[in-house]
């Protein structure tokens, strides 16, 4: 990001990156608990698993905050609702609730009052933990925006990469085999089959993204 803003060749037009975290998944986060001054947040590492310090290339972040702890369930639906935003789709101020009806705190949403207002949104996935891939199905699956997933970073992006790989290769061998046998229970089970082993090469990457944090 740094280097985007280095290359910008017009300073009258800034460049934001906006990050959206989960309150209750921040290391340090009664640092930022600060009402009327300004804070210099300076954790660069976190003392627990299942809490990420901040990424300090964001210009600016939204801080979703539904008083639980270490859980990405309400960001990852703000999220969605701020990229559908984004689209040009309709969207009210709404309070959440959780499963034992606590209500979340108020969270504003923004209305784009035309389509034409709209613009493109993809969704860039770098590593990523097992909360990320809910976030992945989120924009593919309902809101059918694009994601790009850089293969090498590791987490869910990895898991994600080695699925297409291996995909890909016992497809084709089971396509070579629909090609000369016509038994129908047979390529049923070779189907099957397929499934299997990629389960079986997908349990290493799975306890790998075990252990990622979820960055934000």
């Amino acid at each position: 990001f740094n280097t985007i803003i280095r290359t910008n060749s017009d300073p009258s037009r800034p460049i934001y990156l906006i990050g959206i975290a989960s309150w209750g998944c921040i290391s340090n986060v009664s640092q930022l608990d600060v009402h009327g001054s300004n804070v210099i947040y300076s954790k660069l590492k976190s003392d627990e698993k299942d809490e990420t310090p901040l990424e300090p290339n964001h210009t600016h972040f939204i801080f979703i905050d539904d008083e639980t702890k270490h859980k990405h369930g309400s960001a990852i639906k703000f999220r969605a609702q701020f990229e559908r935003a984004i689209l040009g789709e309709h969207f009210s101020l709404q309070t959440l609730t959780n499963n034992n009806q606590k209500k979340y705190k108020s969270i504003k949403s923004y209305t784009q009052s035309k389509q034409s207002d709209s613009m493109p949104v993809i969704v860039v996935v770098i590593e990523g933990c097992s909360d990320v891939i809910k976030k992945v199905y989120q924009s593919v699956v309902k809101d059918r925006i694009p994601v790009v997933l850089v293969e090498g970073t590791g987490g869910c992006c990895d898991l994600f990469a080695k699925c297409y790989h291996l995909y890909n290769e016992y497809k084709s061998k089971m396509e070579s085999y629909a090609e000369t046998n016509e038994n129908s229970s047979l390529l049923i089970e070779q189907n099957e089959q397929i499934k299997n082993k990629i389960r079986e090469a997908l349990q290493i990457v799975n306890h790998e993204m075990a252990e990622t944090s979820c960055t934000n």
